[in-house]
């Protein structure tokens, strides 16, 4: 679990969106979960996760790296 609560909830937000295939609402909150936690992997690797399946694959790419 995040050490920021508003970072965990936007995860937490952005996988209830992926899982229900609302992709671009998925994408924001990751982007916002991300800006305010930029450490928090879990986050960063569903954002390559919806980034490759919108077909952005240079950026998945970096978010994966940014995962590790």
């Amino acid at each position: 679990m995040s050490s920021n609560p508003h970072a965990q909830r936007w995860l937490d937000s952005a996988w209830k969106s992926y899982q229900n295939r609302q992709l671009s609402t998925a994408l924001e909150h990751c982007r916002k979960a991300v800006k305010e936690n930029a450490t928090l992997a879990p986050a960063w690797h569903l954002l390559g996760v919806i980034q490759a399946a919108g077909g952005e694959h240079g950026q998945a790419v970096a978010s994966f790296k940014t995962a590790l």
